[in-house]
């Protein structure tokens, strides 16, 4: 049975990785628009993390009463220091914590990420240090109070007031001193819609907190202007393209299993689906040298996929 611990407006459940430590570890906080805790959203992730030996846990924090203001914060905070604080007995890394989330969950764990060194944010005489989290897995997360954000979720943490909202704004948060951020979304996602994940400001927050580089995962989510970001800014930016010839050769080789009757393992799939990969970057960056952008790979892909296509016409005799 996993362990459970009582927290001040919450609870924390704990799902251990078999692994000897010192193991990295990752507090899951379930979305649900801060009105409930999805259960989907919190057992199945932590214990597909902790079979990967990720010691996980999930907080079920109080959605009651609202406005919530900073209870959930404070719920998260107090998780994640007493997992450092018991770090040794755990066996857990005390510098390797990470917190993660889904929709208003993410929402969470990008609060503590970003306010966990203010002291405005918190109870006098809060060790800030020992909630710090060293970084941030954040799922389809609600981030602005702005254009695109989720109304009913600033509402239960802020109420109607749409100053008091914006101070929960995550774009409006983030500064140096933000742990390291992997963030995912879909195109396709209505509820925490995917500007959330990259507006242009998002943009250039990662820039000014180091990041190298981005990869899309999802149908053209950056803007025209996020993009010019990254690369004015030098950044390796990988484009939708290669996520999209990835499914597409996905369901190529799909399509071969049943024309020759064939049944591959989940091994060889994966092994195929990476040198169909390989072959693209390699591809694309050859072509961005070819042209005179060397290392641009969105003027690289662009390239390759319109010689590939022009060459194609050729030997149809379309052109």
């Amino acid at each position: 049975m996993p362990q459970v611990l009582t927290l001040p407006h919450g609870k924390l459940t704990r799902y251990a990785a078999a692994q000897h430590g010192p193991k990295p570890a990752l507090i899951l906080c379930p979305g649900g628009g801060y009105e409930f805790c999805s259960i989907r959203e919190g057992a199945p992730a932590a214990r597909a993390f902790a079979r990967d030996g990720v010691e996980s846990f999930v907080l079920e924090y109080d959605c009651a009463p609202v406005p919530l203001d900073t209870m959930p914060l404070h719920t998260l905070a107090a998780a994640v220091a007493w997992v450092r604080r018991n770090a040794a007995q755990l066996r857990i890394a005390p510098d390797r914590i990470a917190v993660g989330g889904f929709s208003a969950g993410a929402h969470l764990a990008g609060m503590l990420a970003a306010v966990w060194h203010r002291p405005e944010w918190f109870e006098p005489d809060t060790d800030l240090q020992c909630h710090r989290p060293n970084a941030a897995v954040l799922c389809y997360p609600v981030v602005t109070a702005g254009e695109y954000g989720h109304r009913g979720s600033f509402a239960r943490l802020a109420g109607t007031d749409p100053e008091k909202q914006r101070a929960f704004s995550l774009e409006m948060l983030v500064d140096a001193r933000t742990p390291p951020v992997f963030l995912w979304h879909t195109l396709e996602d209505q509820t925490a819609r995917v500007e959330n994940t990259l507006l242009l400001e998002d943009a250039q927050a990662l820039v000014a907190n180091g990041c190298k580089v981005v990869c899309e995962g999802a149908n053209m989510p950056s803007t025209p202007e996020a993009i010019a970001v990254y690369q004015d800014n030098g950044l390796l930016y990988g484009p939708a393209k290669a996520a999209n010839a990835g499914g597409v050769a996905v369901s190529g080789l799909e399509m071969s299993q049943n024309s020759y009757r064939l049944s591959w393992t989940f091994e060889e799939v994966d092994g195929k689906l990476k040198s169909i990969m390989e072959n693209i970057v390699a591809n694309s960056l050859e072509a961005a040298k070819e042209y005179g952008h060397e290392g641009d790979l969105m003027l690289g892909a662009n390239a390759a996929g319109f010689v590939k296509v022009a060459n194609a016409m050729v030997a149809q005799g379309v052109l």
